[in-house]
């Protein structure tokens, strides 16, 4: 498998030319609350997003009486409330672990990542917004990643594109359609670079795109044939 991210021309073309036969989708605007977007992008990982939505749910009906503006100090005021991490992984009835092995429980791993944002001084998105605009996330991600089961950083990426940041989420599902586009395996860096740069080559945003490679994917009846060689052209 590669691991250095690759943006060969031909590659980026193919991978444009092959985007540009994709339906169109609406793309979500993303959240105005950076507690939900913590809570999705760690729970949304390995499982299917009806999930993540009934957690989510339930996470906004447990605290629809409190008084709370959806920051980090609420999302770790909220899951104290619940006794910790185990009594909220109980209030939102999911106890999903982060991995299969020595795993810990998602609800764990989000109070951890909250945890990291309060020390890091991000409670809400004008923060860290402002901090990414600054290119001032780097120990934000690097501890992030350190938190058991979010190693690979895709967490990491959608917690910014849930926060209306510019970027790519190169999940189990896009890696398939990209590596299927390409023929090879691909490592994730480098599918998120090419996503970005076939993106910027047809003229939408990497998220956008994200999306939009996501929705084909998840459907059962896509059309495979986009993926025909003798049908793209460069």
């Amino acid at each position: 498998m590669r691991t250095t991210a690759k943006t060969d021309e031909a590659d980026v073309s193919r991978l444009a030319a092959i985007l540009a036969r994709l339906p169109e989708v609406t793309t979500p605007s993303g959240y105005d609350r950076i507690d939900l977007t913590v809570l999705d992008a760690v729970y949304s990982i390995g499982i299917r997003y009806a999930t993540v939505v009934k957690v989510l749910n339930r996470y906004l009906e447990f605290t629809k009486d409190l008084q709370v503006s959806g920051s980090v100090t609420d999302l770790i005021g909220n899951i104290e409330r619940c006794g910790g991490p185990k009594g909220f992984a109980a209030e939102v009835r999911n106890h999903n672990v982060t991995s299969s092995r020595n795993g810990i429980l998602k609800a764990d791993a989000v109070f951890q990542i909250a945890t990291i944002l309060e020390k890091e001084r991000i409670d809400d998105q004008a923060t860290l917004m402002a901090r990414h605009d600054a290119g001032d996330l780097d120990g934000v991600k690097a501890a992030w990643m350190k938190v058991p089961g979010q190693r690979s950083g895709i967490s990491w990426r959608y917690f910014l594109i849930l926060n209306r940041i510019e970027e790519v989420k190169p999940d189990r599902m896009v890696q398939r359609f990209v590596e299927r586009a390409m023929g090879s395996e691909l490592g994730i860096n480098e599918v998120a670079v090419l996503v970005a740069a076939a993106a910027a080559q047809v003229g939408q945003t990497p998220r956008h795109v994200d999306h939009r490679i996501w929705s084909y994917e998840r459907n059962p009846q896509r059309d495979l044939s986009i993926f025909v060689a003798s049908e793209v052209r460069l």
